[in-house]
């Protein structure tokens, strides 16, 4: 019986860093993606294994069983980035670089919602004559 060897694929953004993992054995399960058409959607072989737990389920085990981290930190920032053909573990600090803290800008409805209590509020004073 011939050995069943998976090829594991890995979406790069622009900082290098790794965003999501398929692996051919994705197609047993019933994805009818091809590798041309991944290769066409940005992902890169990154390694190939026979172990089907790792490489052929390799989107929620190829980095967690290998590496020992998942795709996503709890602040769903990447884990891992690919450099010169090797998957790298990303430090917090470069992690902090490339993914700075969003600052939430408030919506229209919130800023019109304070504008309205300050108005309720300066009507109060208004009338209790503070």
């Amino acid at each position: 019986m011939e050995e069943m060897i998976y090829k594991v694929f890995a979406r790069i953004d622009e900082n290098s860093c790794i965003t999501d993992i398929w692996s051919t054995g994705n197609q047993c399960l019933g994805d009818k993606r091809t590798i041309e058409e991944m290769i066409e959607n940005g992902y890169i072989q990154i390694d190939e294994g026979a172990d089907g737990t790792i490489y052929g389920y390799a989107q929620p085990n190829y980095l967690k069983l290998k590496y020992g981290k998942s795709t996503y930190d709890e602040q769903m920032k990447p884990n891992f980035k690919h450099v010169d053909g090797e998957v790298v573990e990303l430090t917090d600090e470069e992690k902090e670089t490339l993914f700075p803290p969003v600052i939430l800008q408030p919506t229209f409805e919130e800023l019109q919602n304070d504008i309205n209590i300050d108005t309720d509020f300066r009507l109060s004073v208004l009338e209790l004559g503070i």
